[in-house]
């Protein structure tokens, strides 16, 4: 999986954009060339209301002490870099990661700094890189975050930021639209429900409109899924071909059960 880094800047909550932001000046300040995981993670200690703040203390991290060895680590970069820095290869990794975290166990259409912390931890090998800045990285208790992430994180200033998949969607779109389920809405596959459109069920519920012309693919798909092996049907081509008609037309025919 890779996600476009504009994307997942985009996907940032405001207290870890500005920390994005801070980084890139800090970076910027010392004249390095890339923007690192020290960066961002020192950039986050100077909001103290943050999710990761207050894990850290809940945690037994020294604030003070993290904000040192971070000081220190990045002092050591390589410097004299005039142009504008850009992002280290970690940095999206991170993101990536985190927006995992945030979209799929948290079901929040933002990423939290304590998402941020979660993928920090659970990548190997940020997490090495991490304790090789500083020693106070290996105190945060992983398991009790992943749990009790909900009761850590009360009362951080992020808490309020967070606005789920169907908050998100209320209001917006026409009658059409398909609204993402609530999380307690979601099912045994709660990745295909929050990020894929039932297209049988929409046909059930009338829906899709009627598919012309298309019968020759759709029948190629359905003796496609009749296979006992590579039974999966891909679908090529430009945009406005007709892929989606046929895969529509698919669905209609499953929900009118003239399927074998």
């Amino acid at each position: 999986m890779s996600i476009n880094l504009k994307t997942l800047i985009g996907k940032l909550d405001d207290t870890c954009r500005h920390a994005a932001e801070r980084a890139a000046n800090l970076c910027m300040a010392r004249g390095h060339y890339e923007v690192d995981l020290e960066h961002l993670f020192l950039a986050l200690l100077e909001q103290p209301t943050s999710d990761f703040a207050v894990i850290a203390r809940h945690s037994g991290v020294s604030l003070e002490q993290l904000e040192r060895d971070l000081t220190t680590e990045i002092s050591r970069f390589r410097d004299g870099n005039t142009r504008t820095p850009v992002f280290s290869s970690r940095l999206p990794t991170l993101f990536e990661h985190a927006w995992l975290i945030a979209s799929l166990d948290s079901h929040t259409t933002r990423i939290r700094s304590g998402h941020l912390l979660l993928a920090l931890l659970t990548q190997a090998e940020l997490a090495q890189l991490a304790q090789r800045a500083s020693a106070q990285f290996a105190r945060f208790k992983l398991d009790e975050i992943k749990h009790d992430f909900v009761k850590l994180t009360r009362g951080s200033s992020e808490a309020g930021e967070s606005v789920g998949f169907a908050d998100a969607q209320a209001g917006e779109g026409d009658e059409g639209d398909v609204a993402a389920p609530a999380p307690n809405a979601l099912g045994k596959t709660p990745a295909l429900d929050q990020f894929t459109t039932n297209l049988t069920q929409r046909a059930r519920d009338g829906k899709l409109d009627p598919v012309v012309g298309r019968d020759t693919e759709i029948r190629q798909a359905i003796d496609i899924l009749m296979r006992r092996r590579q039974n999966n049907p891909i679908l090529t081509g430009e945009a406005g071909v007709g892929k989606t008609a046929v895969v529509e037309g698919l669905a209609l025919k499953i929900a009118d059960g003239d399927v074998p």
